[in-house]
């Protein structure tokens, strides 16, 4: 399968989900990445006459966030857009995807989707989570941070991280870690790849959770892999992929936080357990590779072709 590949640079972005995922895809089917603005018939003839041909295109979002792009409307190759957060666009996400007879959506989150952004499935919709990056593991270091929170605290966005900033802040064994911004970072500017991952490992519990709209963020799979106990609201997405409440995360709500957090920090065998259950899960089925693969099995349901990988299946979203 050959795939060109029109987005943004990710390189250095403070998020390493986006970088690593085209990095998995690159290494299970051949894949050309632009970043420029472009004129779409145009570049897949300059293409062309190098001698190279795709099957399909592959648009990492729609303007602004990703280059502009003109004539994809031209062009009779399969288009596929990829999302990540919903909530921004959508009048200009549907548009583009009408006038660009874009052919499918690949969605990140599926249950926010159908229940309030339903108006973005305008053509055939997929869900391909996000997945945990290769650096995301194990590292044996001692668990020194008894409460770890991470990324944005907003009382618009997310109530329940507030709530564990406010619940633990002068707490011994608690640490913040406050998101930087979205942007492209130096390494000594921010905590951010195997550092972050590292820090990851270090904590017993890792509070979270996916914003009021129930987000299936990457730490959903990014904790796990590090071997840390996810402490978060119970939600559907997070079900569907077979978590389950005190086997592969902690469930707690804004009501009940505090007390579940420091009633489990008391149960070593709990935290144990939750640690080893939720990392067996994600680096058995949600790894980055294994979603790079449903990804390529999706693009193959797309285009009429046996699936290049037995797993996992492409899931197809019914409105």
């Amino acid at each position: 399968m050959n795939i060109l590949y029109i987005c943004k640079d990710y390189t250095n972005w403070i998020g390493v989900s986006h970088i690593e995922f085209k990095r998995e895809l690159s290494r299970l089917v051949d894949v050309t990445f632009y970043h420029r603005p472009c004129h779409l018939p145009h570049l897949i003839e300059m293409y062309k006459e190098q001698g190279k041909e795709f099957d399909v295109v592959m648009l990492g979002e729609t303007p602004p966030v990703t280059p502009l792009v003109t004539g994809i409307d031209k062009v009779s190759l399969p288009k596929v857009v990829h999302y990540w957060d919903l909530h921004f666009y959508i009048p200009e996400r549907i548009e583009f995807v009408k006038k660009n007879k874009i052919d499918l959506i690949v969605f990140k989150y599926k249950n926010a989707l159908l229940k309030r952004f339903k108006q973005l499935m305008v053509t055939k919709s997929a869900w391909v989570p996000i997945g945990a990056a290769s650096l995301f593991k194990d590292y044996q270091l001692p668990k020194t941070i008894d409460i770890l929170l991470t990324g944005w605290v907003s009382p618009q966005y997310y109530p329940f991280r507030l709530q564990a900033l406010k619940s633990f802040q002068g707490f011994p064994g608690f640490y913040y870690l406050k998101h930087p911004g979205y942007g492209h970072f130096k390494h000594n500017e921010a905590v951010m790849g195997a550092d972050y991952a590292r820090l990851l490992n270090h904590a017993k519990l890792v509070v979270t959770d996916g914003g009021k709209f129930d987000y299936l963020v990457a730490k959903y799979f990014e904790v796990p892999a590090c071997k840390s106990a996810l402490v978060t609201p119970c939600f559907d997405d997070l079900l569907e992929l077979g978590y389950e409440p005190y086997k592969h995360f902690i469930p707690a709500s804004l009501e009940n936080l505090e007390e579940t957090v420091f009633t489990s920090l008391r149960d070593d065998e709990l935290v144990k357990e939750v640690s080893c259950n939720g990392h067996h899960l994600v680096h058995q089925k949600y790894t980055m590779e294994h979603m790079a693969k449903q990804f390529v099995n999706t693009l193959c349901a797309l285009l009429g072709k046996p699936r290049m990988f037995e797993s996992p299946l492409p899931q197809f979203i019914k409105g």
